[in-house]
């Protein structure tokens, strides 16, 4: 008996995905309705030339995975060596790619994935997978496709908070996305730039991220870099900056949240943004914010409002935001549960991904539940 995370591929269970395949109506009466395949899972230090092979007499299929490699790669794979067995060795010229496989793909692509395409003429692995990725909005997506949802989720979100801040602004150009809170107590916690791409290094850049706060009168504020953009970080510190603290972006398929009981939870009906502030944070924070672009949550510990939770939602991705405990009742899980009961309220809302910023406190916490650490932001402040 295989563990599960043996058949877990680009966040896909193979095994249960396969089992669904099988049930697919071109496949009825055949072999795979008949009997499991034995499946296996190869992996490879990086993308090999055949990504599966079946062997219908063996009545046994192998998926190969590799670093890089996406849900529709995989998905793809895993049915064109399930028709293998289905259709065996035709007895046509081309026995084993000919008219009756391409025909049995084309319709088991029909029913798996509702892919309207012509029958290629070729069988080669990669034909159907964007079109499979593309159809299937819910898919488990990449690590940097993680990562380019969560950043543009976490700017989004920066502009609904300065919807609600008197003066604020989000400002954005050439590699930097700027965050300027006037308001006091908005000023001494939101003012964010987040600089990426090549761009940004340069002196033009800083020069307009600090001609933006100057303007404003805002002396304190943190530059954002990745931990990946090494020599954007020597840039910044260069320019006379320090390093001051990270969080760590963390972002999943909705489709991989692990089970949480969340039935102990006692949550706020509909809480204003007023109260939510209440709970934990300074009065007067964001006076203006409609409640309406966003999903509040307070759960009470002992009848008393005790935890917080903002979920925004962009683009099929949420971002969960502004997770707090009030010290008394912290370690009694109220933070996990109110993220998964969260996080099950944007997969009914139709969102794929959630993405959050971690303290480094929280990342177990996180990881713990399904989501990926797709490495750190580093925060820097001027001297």
């Amino acid at each position: 008996m295989r563990v599960a995370s043996y058949y877990l591929v680009a966040g896909i269970p193979l095994d249960r995905e396969m089992d669904r395949l099988r049930a697919l109506p071109v496949f009825a009466a055949g072999p795979l309705v008949a009997k499991r395949p034995q499946l296996r899972i190869r992996r490879a230090a990086k993308k090999p030339n055949r990504l599966g092979f079946a062997v219908p007499t063996e009545h046994r299929l192998s998926v190969t995975a590799y670093p890089g490699i996406g849900p529709g790669d995989v998905l793809e794979t895993l049915l064109h060596e399930l028709t293998h067995l289905h259709v065996g060795r035709a007895r046509e010229a081309h026995a084993w790619h000919g008219p009756t496989f391409k025909r049995t793909l084309a319709q088991a692509m029909r029913e798996a994935y509702g892919l309207e395409v012509p029958t290629p003429r070729s069988t080669l692995h990669g034909v159907y997978a964007e079109a499979i990725a593309a159809a299937s909005p819910s898919l488990p997506r990449t690590d940097a496709e993680l990562f380019e949802r969560s950043v543009a989720t976490l700017v989004h979100s920066w502009a609904y908070l300065a919807s609600g801040s008197p003066g604020a602004a989000v400002v954005r150009g050439r590699g930097a996305t700027i965050a300027a809170f006037v308001h006091d107590p908005d000023r001494q916690f939101l003012n964010n730039t987040l600089l990426s791409g090549a761009a940004a290094a340069s002196g033009r850049t800083l020069d307009a991220v600090e001609r933006v706060y100057a303007e404003r009168g805002i002396d304190r504020f943190a530059i954002w870099v990745h931990e990946a953009d090494a020599d954007l970080a020597g840039a910044v510190e260069a320019r006379g900056y320090r390093y001051d603290s990270s969080t760590r972006t963390m972002a999943m398929p909705i489709a991989d949240l692990a089970e949480v009981d969340t039935s102990p939870l006692d949550l706020v009906e509909k809480p204003s943004p007023e109260r939510f502030w209440r709970v934990d944070g300074p009065d007067g924070l964001l006076p203006q914010l409609a409640a309406e672009g966003a999903h509040f949550y307070v759960a009470r510990c002992r009848g008393v409002s005790a935890a917080t939770l903002m979920a925004f939602d962009h683009g099929g991705d949420c971002g969960i935001y502004m997770v707090g405990t009030t010290p008394a009742a912290r370690r009694q899980g109220l933070a996990t549960m109110l993220s998964a009961h969260a996080i099950a309220e944007a997969r009914a809302r139709g969102c794929t991904t959630v993405s959050l910023q971690s303290t480094p406190m929280a990342e177990g916490v996180y990881a713990g539940i399904g989501f990926r650490d797709l490495g750190r932001f580093h925060e820097y402040v001027p001297e």
